[in-house]
């Protein structure tokens, strides 16, 4: 592969195959000549996409990974995720994810299974395990990508540890406090202050005043003899 110059001087990628042949009592050499321009040009483009992704990925600021379809392996990882869960890059690359015991086998078979049916991956929950074994709630988003024509699969991984214990724990108090509002003796009602609207009613309210729920679920505080001579 080499450059011509045409008449004009502009150049042109030109792909050269040739070789010595005999015509008569003659030594010639042929040639064949294929303007390869446009395929370098495609070339050029495709690497400086993989460029600017490889960049990406490096640089995200969540862990993230890229594995081979065909054998799970790993063949990057980004500093992120380095960083987070404590490894380094000589452990991990070569290595499956359950190899490195990153990742549960069930999980990876359920989000393998998804990305199959989709072609990709979205908030993904599932547990993963750092170096020093300790667990953690990761959200797990993926799409498949080809690198050198083989299929991949990139990874991002966000540690959701402490917005799942914050979920977790809104969860218990909110049915602890919906515990103590049904069971309490005295009528206990939530109202919306600027419609006058019953939000929340527990039994004793409902007990008290003599309505059903269904129908307590449509009144409100507003005093209807003073709007009706309004």
């Amino acid at each position: 592969q080499t450059e011509w110059r045409r008449r004009d001087g502009s150049l042109i990628s030109v792909s050269i195959s040739a070789e010595i042949v005999s015509l008569g009592n003659r030594r010639c050499l042929l040639a064949f000549i294929l303007d390869i321009s446009e395929r370098r040009l495609a070339e050029q483009a495709v690497f400086q996409l993989q460029e600017r992704l490889a960049v990406a990925f490096r640089a995200a600021p969540v862990a993230a990974c890229i594995t081979r379809v065909s054998d799970g392996r790993m063949v990057d990882v980004n500093d992120r995720l380095l960083a987070e869960y404590n490894w380094t890059r000589e452990e991990l690359l070569g290595k499956t994810t359950l190899e490195a015991g990153l990742w549960d086998a069930a999980d990876r078979a359920r989000m393998i299974e998804q990305l199959r049916r989709d072609g990709f991956v979205i908030d993904f929950d599932s547990t993963a395990t750092s170096h020093d074994g300790r667990q953690r709630r990761i959200s797990l988003s993926a799409a498949k990508i080809e690198i050198d024509g083989e299929p991949h699969i990139v990874v991002y991984i966000v540690d959701v540890s402490a917005r799942r214990a914050a979920e977790e724990a809104l969860r218990e108090r909110e049915e602890i406090y919906r515990s103590i509002v049904t069971q309490a003796r005295d009528g206990i009602c939530l109202i919306d202050p600027d419609t006058l609207q019953f939000l929340e009613i527990n039994d004793a309210v409902i007990g008290n005043l003599g309505y059903t729920r269904e129908q307590f679920a449509g009144l409100d505080m507003v005093p209807r003899d003073v709007l009706a001579t309004v």
